[in-house]
């Protein structure tokens, strides 16, 4: 009888412990999941756009920039995967409207007019995404979150560098 008394009272004080110790429980903050959703969005826009381009592009740098964010994106969205998994969030696997629709415009191109609209895609793309990280690594609760964040931001700045080393390197053979 006491055995079960005590087990009775543990799960009491774990259950109360869950509900009253902040961080106790598995609990993941609405901004956390926010930028978890977006930063997924982005990840996959970022593969199947390097999809188009390896099928679109001309230029041989464009197209070892799109395997890179193939390969990239692939490997940060995995890793994002099994994190939100882990905390019950739902990401999103398959674009939205807006990235759509840049999908849309970037298939109707071929060739080296493919190339400029991409690699400047690119370089918007990667400006906006560096001030998303660099402000969820200030305002991001969950600390195994927070250390993805920081592990993609080097990434990303190496994406962006190559993105506007590539980008003025098609504009220039346009002319």
């Amino acid at each position: 009888m006491s055995k079960s008394i005590g087990l009775l009272s543990f799960g009491f004080v774990a259950a109360f412990a869950m509900l009253v110790v902040p961080g106790f429980a598995q609990k993941t903050d609405n901004k956390d999941v926010g930028f978890m959703q977006e930063a997924a969005m982005g990840g996959v826009t970022e593969v199947q756009l390097g999809q188009l381009a390896l099928q679109k592009a001309s230029n041989n740098e464009v197209k070892q920039f799109a395997q890179r964010m193939i390969d990239d994106h692939s490997k940060g969205n995995n890793e994002l995967m099994q994190l939100a998994k882990s905390r019950n969030v739902v990401i999103p696997q398959t674009l939205d409207a807006k990235h759509k629709n840049m999908q849309s415009k970037l298939s109707q191109l071929q060739g080296q007019a493919f190339d400029k609209e991409y690699m400047r895609h690119m370089v918007e793309d990667h400006e906006e995404v560096m001030g998303q990280f660099q402000q969820a690594s200030k305002f991001v609760q969950d600390p195994e979150l927070k250390g993805w964040v920081m592990k993609q931001l080097p990434v990303l700045d190496e994406h962006l560098r190559l993105a506007k080393d590539i980008h003025g390197k098609v504009e220039k053979a346009s002319k």
